[in-house]
C-alpha cells in the first residue's frame, strides 16, 4: 500500500529545481554567482577548487577537489566560475576533461533581456545588466553587473562585457574579447578575436586581434608606459 503525501509534499516535489555545481571557485566572482543563486532560490550542490582559493568561500556548502568528485555529481549542471576570458575557457576543457557536460546559463533576475535573444550555452548575465532586442550571446559569454549591449550586438565564445560597460548597437565582439569595466563602443564597432579593451576606454573605430585598446578615444596600447592599465572585470 502507498503511504499517502501531502498536497504540499507534492508540489514541492515538482517545483524543485536541481542544485547547481560551481567550478574554479577559487575566484573572489564565485561571490557574484552566489548572490545571484540565492536571489533564485537555487542551490549549491558543491564548489570545485583547482588552485588555491583568493577569497574566504563563504556561502560554498561543500569544497571539492576534482579528485574528490563523484559520478552523481557529473550528472548536475555545472556554472564556471572564471571571469577573463581564457581562465573560462581552461576551466571549461577542465570541466569537461573530468565528465561534467550540462554547462547551463545563469541570468540574474534583475536583468532587462529582450525577447528574440539568441542564447548559447554556458552564459553569465550579472545583475542589472540589459540586453536589446537581438542580441547574440555565443556559448559561454559573461555580461557583468551593469553593464548594457545594444541590439544586434553579436559576443562570441567565451567573451566578457566588464561590469558598467555600454556596448552601443550593432556591435561585433569576436572570441575571447575582454571588455573592461566601464568602457564604451560606439554604434558598429568590431572587436576583434582576443583584443582587450581597458577599463573606461571609448572606442569609435575597429580593434584588431589580439591588441589591447586604452583611453580616450581608445588607441593601442604603448609596452611600457600603458602597462598599468588593465581590463578589471
Amino acid at each position: 500500500m502507498k503511504s499517502k503525501q501531502s498536497k504540499a509534499t507534492v508540489v514541492a516535489a515538482a517545483t524543485r529545481i536541481e542544485s547547481r555545481v560551481l567550478f574554479g571557485i577559487e575566484t573572489s566572482f564565485t561571490a557574484d554567482y552566489l548572490d545571484t543563486l540565492a536571489r533564485l532560490g537555487i542551490a549549491v550542490a558543491a564548489g570545485i577548487l583547482t588552485s588555491p582559493p583568493r577569497w574566504s568561500l563563504r556561502g560554498i556548502p561543500v569544497v571539492l577537489h576534482p579528485e574528490e568528485i563523484s559520478p552523481l555529481l557529473l550528472e548536475l549542471p555545472v556554472l564556471l566560475c572564471g571571469i577573463p576570458p581564457k581562465l573560462r575557457e581552461a576551466e571549461h576543457r577542465h570541466a569537461s576533461s573530468l565528465g561534467f557536460k550540462r554547462f547551463i546559463s545563469l541570468v540574474d533576475p534583475t536583468a532587462i533581456v529582450s525577447h528574440g535573444i539568441h542564447a548559447g550555452k554556458g552564459l553569465y548575465i550579472n545583475a542589472n545588466s540589459t540586453l536589446g532586442a537581438e542580441v547574440e550571446l555565443d556559448d559561454f559569454v559573461t555580461v557583468n553587473r551593469a553593464a548594457s549591449v545594444g541590439h544586434h550586438t553579436v559576443l562570441e565564445e567565451f567573451s566578457t562585457v566588464g561590469p558598467g560597460a555600454n556596448l552601443a548597437s550593432q556591435c561585433k565582439i569576436g572570441k575571447r574579447v575582454m571588455i573592461g569595466a566601464g568602457a564604451v563602443l560606439a554604434p558598429n564597432v568590431k572587436v576583434g578575436e582576443g583584443a582587450t579593451v581597458a577599463a573606461g576606454a571609448v572606442v569609435f573605430r575597429e580593434v584588431e586581434a589580439g591588441v589591447t585598446v586604452v583611453g580616450n578615444p581608445a588607441r593601442v596600447a604603448r609596452p611600457g608606459k600603458d602597462d598599468a592599465v588593465t581590463a578589471s572585470p
